[in-house]
């Protein structure tokens, strides 16, 4: 049994608060138990001032660790865009499309690009065919322009001038 019990068998009155169980100690008693107190205050804060580092250090490898997820991430997309442009560039020298027009080819996969550069090797052979020429209204005969030589333009012109 604790002191305070065998206190209440023995039917002493048992004081309650900090002064009965300083005074039950006696002077060493005393000194040992501020020194306790003081020993687990100061154990206490170390204890916080660790964490603190354990949780700095933590944060600063988090922190190296998602720098480093972000230069593999934008690395990967260097990768991508490149093998992108060599798989755009070898479809185009395959198909016979200019260099100039690699740029108009899309899509995401071999065989997307290859689609869209037979769409765009056959929009450059229909532009390359020749077409029938846009009326000009100007050259008809009716268009308010004289027919014949420029030298039969230029007497008209005259006469017209001249009020003849």
């Amino acid at each position: 049994m604790s002191e305070v019990q065998a206190s209440e068998v023995q039917g002493e009155p048992v004081e309650s608060g900090a002064q009965s169980d300083s005074e039950a100690l006696g002077e060493g008693g005393k000194k040992a138990l501020e020194a306790e107190r003081k020993r687990a205050a100061e154990a206490e804060r170390a204890a916080k001032e660790l964490k603190a580092q354990l949780d700095a250090i933590n944060d600063a490898k988090l922190t190296e660790a998602q720098r480093l997820e972000k230069q593999i991430a934008e690395l990967q997309a260097n990768y991508e865009r490149s093998q992108a442009e060599a798989v755009r560039k070898s479809v185009a020298l395959a198909e016979g499309i200019p260099a100039s027009l690699v740029g108009f080819l899309n899509g995401s996969s071999e065989a997307e690009v290859q689609e869209s550069a037979r769409v765009l090797k056959a929009a450059i052979a229909e532009a390359a065919k020749p077409g029938t020429p846009v009326p000009d209204p100007s050259q008809a005969s009716g268009g308010g322009v004289a027919a014949g030589s420029t030298a039969a333009q230029f007497e008209k012109f005259i006469a017209d001038a001249l009020g003849s």
